[in-house]
């Protein structure tokens, strides 16, 4: 007697033609495959290598067939940057994922190794506004690339990006026009009073 199974979209009872066979119909299928689309990939850890995938396939365990017969060519090591455990899949590959990788890299020729000791990065709290648990978190050198030991402070993406504008401008010398410059600005917000505004002749 043939082997009865339920579609995995609409439950209906079918005979399938082989192991895999999951749909009753194509349009069942792509139905499915829609639906997945929509809501997006699911990212899930392998329990084989430690390492986080991406999956249309709610049912999917293994990110590789290696992983799920456990042949792997390299031992488990540590990652460079974040210490988490995984089992490369070159020789010379020394950080979990690509993320890493290019933190690696930064901390390297950018920053002298020193991207760590930054002021609130390891917070993840910018150092002009405070904001915390920032996702996108931007280091900058406070003395601008002229040292290897020059001291480093975190911000977010705002301020890092005020603060390189405000350093083109060549008013900064001038006390008065500084000042103007945090009036108009505290005067946008409304923390002052338009009576404040002076006008220098």
């Amino acid at each position: 007697m043939p082997k009865v199974s339920l579609c995995a979209y609409c439950s209906t009872p079918f005979t399938p033609n082989r192991k895999t066979h999951r749909f009753c119909s194509s349009s069942c299928a792509s139905n499915n495959t829609n639906a997945l689309l929509r809501e997006g990939p699911l990212y899930k850890l392998c329990p084989g290598c430690h390492r986080t995938f991406k999956s249309t396939i709610k049912s999917k365990v293994f990110c590789s067939v290696a992983c799920k017969k456990g042949k792997h060519r390299f031992a488990p090591i540590l990652c460079s940057w974040c210490g988490c455990t995984f089992i490369p899949r070159a020789k010379k590959q020394i950080a979990c994922s690509t993320k890493c990788q290019g933190l690696l890299y930064r901390d390297e020729h950018h920053f002298g190794g020193h991207l760590r000791t930054a002021v609130g990065y390891n917070e993840r709290t910018c150092w002009v506004c405070s904001k915390s648990n920032l996702k996108v978190m931007h280091v900058h050198h406070v003395v601008g690339h002229q040292t290897a030991d020059e001291p480093l402070v975190a911000l977010c993406a705002g301020c890092h990006w005020l603060v390189g504008q405000l350093g083109k401008r060549t008013f900064l010398d001038d006390a008065h026009k500084v000042a103007d410059l945090l009036t108009l600005s505290r005067f946008q917000k409304g923390l002052e009073d338009k009576r404040t505004i002076v006008k220098y002749e």
